[in-house]
């Protein structure tokens, strides 16, 4: 049976309905691995993140509070999981970041869980700038979240979030309007070159 709200749905896991709990795995763990891959920057680690915030929440699923939506508690679980990673891997000095590992689980997740063309230019863009800035507007721009649930997941207050945002949006208009003007130049040369 399928349901048209999260929070109908944990009210059902919360009395151990497993089908319940599986639908809201699936409607939300794409979202949740793309969440994960911007903070940890490897895509089957954040697989392996999401897939125990998951079960902590099933363990966890009779102190959930509908005070946000669902995906809003998902992603603040998701977050602080991530960070602990980054954290642990921190100490034992053993995480490599290399560029090319980077690019290769960027893509990988444009790829495979990013729909439409749009949003996955879009993504692309987001990719190049610093990691929390990449936070903020996968929050705002992909997942359509609102100032409020964002500022629940990072943990800053609305009016941060919204002056950040501000100036993410800034920045990635600018890179956008350079690429663009790049390709135009790009296209009009080779038009120059086939009519002479």
């Amino acid at each position: 049976m399928a349901y048209s709200d999260d929070n109908e749905l944990m009210d059902r896991v919360k009395q151990g309905e497993k089908p319940a709990y599986e639908e809201l795995v699936e409607r939300h763990y794409h979202a949740g691995v793309v969440f994960a891959c911007q903070i940890v920057r490897d895509y089957h680690m954040a697989e392996d993140i999401v897939q125990e915030c998951f079960a902590r929440i099933y363990l966890m699923r009779s102190r959930y509070k509908p005070s946000f939506t669902f995906k809003t508690y998902l992603f603040t679980v998701i977050r602080n999981q991530s960070v602990d990673y980054l954290r642990k891997q921190k100490k034992l000095a053993t995480a490599d970041w290399s560029e090319s590992a980077v690019a290769v689980s960027g893509q990988q997740v444009e790829d495979v869980l990013i729909d439409g063309e749009e949003k996955k230019d879009l993504y692309r863009h987001i990719r190049g700038l610093k990691e929390e800035h990449r936070q903020l507007l996968y929050l705002y721009a992909i997942e359509e979240l609102s100032y409020k649930e964002i500022a629940r997941i990072t943990g800053q207050s609305a009016g941060q979030v919204k002056a950040k945002l501000f100036r993410c949006r800034q920045t990635l208009k600018s890179r956008m309007g350079e690429e663009n003007q790049s390709e135009r130049k790009r296209k009009n040369h080779e038009r120059n070159l086939a009519k002479g």
